[in-house]
């Protein structure tokens, strides 16, 4: 079963997430000036190991990698297309925990590989809390993934309490704002693991690209990790908003009005990021609003597009792959402004065209 699982999940889990896998291959490896790699991942192996703190933040980074692989088993499995994966409950119950023990640690390889050579790097130094926690952690993580997964599979029809379930008040909520309340409400573990790998990534590139001038292009490659840590999250949001809110496009409402929610949600959405980007970037009015509309036209970009694509995944992710490599070139070539206004431009340009015809 174990096989099937491979060929089936992990493969789809590579498929969706191959935008993001690239983006950090970029600036893990080719961020980094060539003769300086070797002595640049070897001192951070080595920090890893030694500081207590950063191999905390390292091991939270694992959990944030594994337990989006978990979100998207748990999402798989309420899809018909893999509703043959509920006969494996026919097996004993050590053998499907095994199971899924292993398409976790399948799935979680790119990150696996790296805590591998920090444990090498830790033995060499003996650095043996780090040595510990390697050996501990990631396999008891991963258990727990099994375990809950495993659950899931052989008391679907149990009622589970929804953990973090935030209590929101009792107030009118215009029609617009609902998907924001679907976040908070029903997709709060989903929306606090894309904004913690949103920040860490922020913070990440801010820390790797510090000089002693600040480069407006940092920043606007912070914002492009941004716009791609929320690309499973929108789409999220678009399949909630065509199911519960089809009744909208009968409302007598003027095509600005609409792309104006649109814009405002994404910017309430984004809003933690702009905030660090303000404060990143000294609170320069320049470089604030180019950021602000770099993010908004790339994620709106974004969500129409799957307007245009149908809902079809292996398209959207080879778009996010495009949209990748044209943004990181007008952000290298410095230019971010003309780049977001095309973005704009195009966006508005479309979202009337499928106001005009009754799709949105």
């Amino acid at each position: 079963m174990l096989n099937i699982y491979i060929k089936t999940l992990a493969r789809e889990f590579y498929a969706q997430h191959a935008g993001l896998f690239i983006f950090l291959f970029y600036m893990i490896f080719a961020a980094v000036e060539p003769g300086q790699m070797l002595s640049f991942h070897l001192s951070l192996l080595i920090g890893i190991s030694a500081s207590p703190v950063i191999l905390g933040i390292f091991l939270l980074l694992f959990t944030v990698y594994t337990l989006k692989g978990f979100l998207f088993i748990r999402q798989k499995l309420s899809q018909d297309i893999y509703q043959f994966i509920y006969i494996s409950n026919a097996a004993a119950r050590k053998t499907q925990i095994l199971n899924w023990f292993g398409i976790y640690v399948v799935i979680c390889l790119p990150i696996l590989i790296y805590a591998l050579m920090l444990f090498t790097t830790a033995i060499l130094h003996g650095h043996y809390i780090t040595i510990l926690a390697l050996c501990l952690y990631p396999s008891g993580l991963f258990y727990l993934m099994a375990r809950m997964t495993y659950q899931r599979i052989n008391y679907q029809f149990t009622t589970i309490k929804i953990p973090f379930n935030i209590k929101l008040p009792g107030i009118s909520k215009p029609y617009w704002t609902w998907p924001l309340y679907y976040l908070l409400k029903e997709q709060v573990i989903m929306l606090l693991i894309c904004k913690l790998l949103s920040f860490v990534l922020f913070k990440s590139i801010i820390w790797a690209f510090a000089g002693d001038t600040p480069d407006v292009r940092v920043y606007m490659i912070a914002i492009l990790a941004a716009i791609l840590s929320h690309t499973t999250l929108i789409a999220t949001v678009l399949r909630y908003e065509k199911v519960n809110l089809s009744f909208v496009n009968s409302l007598p409402l003027p095509g600005w009005k609409r792309l104006a929610h649109t814009v405002v949600f994404i910017v309430l959405l984004l809003l933690p990021e702009f905030i660090l980007y303000s404060i990143a970037s000294g609170f320069s009015p320049y470089i604030v609003i180019t950021g602000i509309m770099f993010g908004v036209s790339g994620l709106l970009l974004l969500r129409l597009s799957l307007y245009f694509l149908g809902d079809d995944m292996d398209r959207y992710l080879k778009f996010i792959f495009c949209f990748f490599v044209t943004a990181m070139t007008a952000i290298i070539f410095s230019q971010f402004l003309l780049f977001s206004l095309m973005m704009l431009t195009l966006v508005t340009a479309y979202h009337y065209y499928l106001f005009n015809r009754n799709m949105l």
